[in-house]
């Protein structure tokens, strides 16, 4: 485990690093006014709260003591290579297959759950994505399939 000292100094500033630039190229658009807003109005508008809030969680993590914080990089590493694992395997098993090795590499990022819950979770995933996208959508997407 890594320690990360401040997590909420470092949070803080990356919501005033993104809220600003959400904010710079939201001018881009046109802000308009209340009355008739521009396109830009509603990212200028979150762009501006959020870095706001980032300038209010980085002074409340100054007042604090320097505490550091354990950093699990497992979920880092694996819900990327779950994401990546979806879009490689799709095309090559379909749906059904794809969604369990997603769900399965995605509930290995965090400890502590039993194989039962992992499979439960894995099933619900699986009919939730089907209903919803195959059969509530209409999205051609073949539920299994062979292409080495």
């Amino acid at each position: 485990m890594l320690t990360l000292p401040r997590k909420n100094l470092l949070a803080g500033l990356f919501c005033i690093l993104l809220g600003a630039f959400i904010a710079w190229r939201g001018r881009s658009y046109g802000i308009g006014t209340l009355e008739a807003p521009d396109p830009g109005f509603f990212p200028v508008a979150l762009g501006t709260i959020l870095f706001l809030c980032g300038v209010g969680l980085s002074i409340g993590a100054l007042k604090q003591p320097d505490v550091g914080v354990e950093l699990n990089l497992r979920p880092y590493l694996l819900i990327p290579a779950a994401l990546v694992l979806f879009a490689v395997t799709i095309d090559r098993f379909g749906l059904i297959p794809s969604v369990a090795l997603v769900t399965i590499v995605a509930t290995l990022s965090l400890r502590g759950h039993s194989l039962r819950a992992v499979l439960f979770l894995t099933c619900c995933m699986i009919a939730l994505v089907y209903v919803v996208f195959v059969l509530m959508l209409s999205m051609p997407l073949k539920p299994f399939m062979w292409r080495p």
